[in-house]
């Protein structure tokens, strides 16, 4: 059986501290192959205009190259990610965020 995790209220911004970002990707890297749920406001684009579009979420996750290569790793290894926006990162939400997510990953 597949492990499971769910993990929430992150609020990753361009200035997260490395040491948060480098947490974050060591529990991707440590939990290769397990599905990982995203329970909202892993991002937090309350410090953005307002309205933003999906885009602005892969700018942010892309600001932490040591995440998006764990998070790509863990894929790559046959994990799971599935990420339910929270009110601070709507957006996710959007219309062609996982598409775009993929690419960026």
């Amino acid at each position: 059986m597949r492990p499971t995790f769910a993990l929430g209220d992150v609020h990753l911004t361009r200035e997260t501290p490395a040491p948060v970002v480098d947490d974050l990707a060591r529990f991707f890297t440590a939990n290769r192959g397990a599905r990982i749920l995203l329970t909202g406001d892993v991002l937090d684009l309350s410090a953005d205009a307002p309205h933003v579009d999906a885009s602005i979420c892969h700018e942010k996750l892309l600001a932490h190259p040591k995440l998006t290569k764990a998070m790509a790793e863990h894929l790559d290894h046959q994990g799971e990610i599935f990420w339910a926006a929270g009110n601070h990162d709507a957006a996710v939400g959007a219309p062609g965020f996982a598409q775009r997510l993929g690419s960026a990953l």
